[in-house]
């Protein structure tokens, strides 16, 4: 079977109001879907069959705007960094000697982004052993990758935001963490030093590639037990990629049910 179709854009999409906010679906995008699947009887003696499944699927998910918040360049989490909105604030911190008077990076750093996830392919293959008695066995191999999300921010004016020097009272200091100071010359508000578009790392607001690769097995027994379907399987799987963007796991599950 080979089969194409789109795919609709239902759930949400990130609004930038909670720090961990709750996604279902895909981020609101609309894509286009292409896939297929292969089986082959490799072996049916007596009682015994042995298969091959192969299951394709690939997707482009078109460009949405979302709200994203980012870090600047060399500053890991800096987007939770004080600072000054703008000159202005950081003039009336100076004039009440403010050292608490910034706000937080959070509501600077964040802004309305192109988001482009652009192309996934997820790839499964698989083994199957089936007796006649009703026992059946499955290994197999899934493959997933996804690029890189494109992010382009929608708006490029930037709001003349400075880092606030730890000591506060309108200083600024563009080389600090959340706790320090690490070049301990703060800069007074006649040389104030806003934060340029080009200091904005917009790979920070972005999600990276994956790759990712499932090893698995599974065995199952299904019988009528006095009119009654009856099955119960046990398996488990393996995770593991190359890059840190997917999980390393071990999975284990089990499954019963029955029928009346």
């Amino acid at each position: 079977n080979s089969y194409a179709g789109v795919v609709v854009p239902t759930g949400n999409k990130p609004q930038g109001h909670l720090m961990f906010e709750p996604i279902f679906g895909n981020n609101h995008h609309f894509g286009l879907m292409l896939g297929n699947n292969l089986g082959f009887e490799l072996i049916h003696h007596g009682d015994h069959k042995v298969e091959m499944e192969w299951d394709t699927n690939s997707r482009f998910l078109f460009y949405n705007y979302q709200v994203r918040s980012y870090d600047l360049i060399d500053k890991a989490w800096s987007r939770y960094l004080s600072v000054y909105s703008n000159k202005t604030a950081a003039q009336a911190a100076a004039t009440a000697q403010d050292a608490n008077s910034g706000t937080a990076g959070i509501n600077i750093f964040t802004g309305c982004f192109k988001v482009s996830p652009r192309f996934s392919f997820n790839l499964n293959n698989a083994y199957l052993y089936t007796h006649s008695c009703g026992f059946s066995a499955e290994v197999g191999y899934n493959f997933y990758s996804r690029q890189a999300e494109e992010l382009k921010l929608k708006d490029t004016k930037f709001n003349s935001a400075a880092i606030e020097s730890v000591v506060g009272e309108g200083f600024t200091n563009p080389y600090r963490t959340i706790r320090n100071n690490l070049v301990p010359v703060d800069v007074a508000v006649a040389d104030y030093q806003a934060i340029q578009l080009s200091d904005i790392n917009i790979d920070s607001a972005s999600h990276p590639a994956v790759l990712s690769n499932i090893l698995y097995a599974t065995v199952a027994y299904d019988r009528v037990w006095y009119c009654f379907p009856v099955f119960v399987s046990v398996g488990g799987s393996y995770e593991f990629s190359s890059v840190n963007t997917a999980l390393h796991r071990w999975m284990a599950w089990g499954k019963f049910g029955f029928s009346f």
